[in-house]
């Protein structure tokens, strides 16, 4: 065995540990929601469980997870292209058409960028509920 043929042997190993470990979780999460909650909490970690697909059957009828579904694809599909068009015209207009604020309005942009979703989610939160946006797509897609 050559050492690049060993190195290459060990490389696939770390690789093949750290995916193990990446997927364990989402194995153990199927399984477990195969089980009752008794079987989750005395049960071996990665066997299936009693209940087996009818927790998902239970559960489809109990809520309207289509509709949940629909909502977030709604509000991901309006806001990425909205995102993508204003980022274009935006884009092309600071490259292309050169003005007297530019770059003042240049920074404003970035700064506006930097700023973490954390430190404005309360006011903006506040700014919908003020408009009446709550538990509707307006407060989802529009801020």
């Amino acid at each position: 065995m050559t050492r690049e043929h060993g190195r290459s042997l060990i490389q696939y190993a770390i690789l093949t540990v750290i995916v193990v470990a990446t997927l364990y979780p989402i194995v153990w999460m199927f399984l477990a929601s195969t089980k009752t909650n008794i079987e989750i909490f005395t049960g071996a970690g990665l066997s299936p469980g009693s209940a087996g697909l009818g927790n998902y059957q239970s559960s489809f009828s109990q809520r309207p997870f289509l509709l949940y579904l629909l909502n977030s694809v709604l509000a991901a599909t309006v806001s990425v292209v909205v995102t993508v068009l204003l980022g274009c015209f935006a884009s092309y207009s600071f490259t292309k058409l050169p003005f007297r604020l530019s770059k003042v309005l240049w920074v404003v942009v970035l700064a506006s960028i930097m700023i973490p979703i954390e430190a404005i989610a309360i006011p903006l939160y506040l700014q919908v509920n003020s408009f009446g946006w709550v538990n509707s797509y307006a407060g989802i897609v529009i801020p």
